[in-house]
């Protein structure tokens, strides 16, 4: 086993979320539909999911120096973390290990909004159609 990943599922442990703020209720109907026009509108988030979870890009061994098996055990654990923050990541299943690990830390540095209810995901399938079509 690479002598990082230890490491770096202690660091993807100490990420989960381990306290959800109480949401202010109750909302005005005004508050609501801000969120929702935001929303729609498409207007950007503030953060990177890093900045949320703490973790790094820098941080993750480039994948050709990791086996699949480690790949996809830091995938795995990458994932659980998330799930703690209420973001999910829509990956096809038999995507080489090697795409899925790439497209978990990019996650990274992607804007967007933590939600306290429901889930929010981050969908790659476009740049996985991208990157294998083109």
């Amino acid at each position: 086993m690479h002598p990082y990943i230890p490491h770096l599922l202690a660091d993807i442990a100490t990420a989960h979320r381990v306290e959800i703020p109480e949401e202010k209720f109750p909302r005005t109907i005004e508050e609501e539909f801000e969120e929702i026009d935001k929303w729609v509108s498409g207007e950007e988030p503030e953060h990177t999911f890093g900045y949320y979870c703490g973790l790094s890009s820098e941080n993750f061994p480039p994948a050709e120096q990791l086996t699949d098996e480690e790949m996809i055990l830091v995938r795995r654990a990458f994932e659980e973390m998330m799930f703690t923050w209420n973001q999910g990541i829509d990956l096809p299943e038999r995507l080489p290990a090697a795409f899925a690990y790439k497209m978990i830390v990019d996650s990274l540095s992607m804007k967007t909004t933590i939600v306290n209810s429901g889930n929010m995901s981050f969908d790659f399938l476009h740049r996985v159609c991208a990157r294998l079509c083109f």
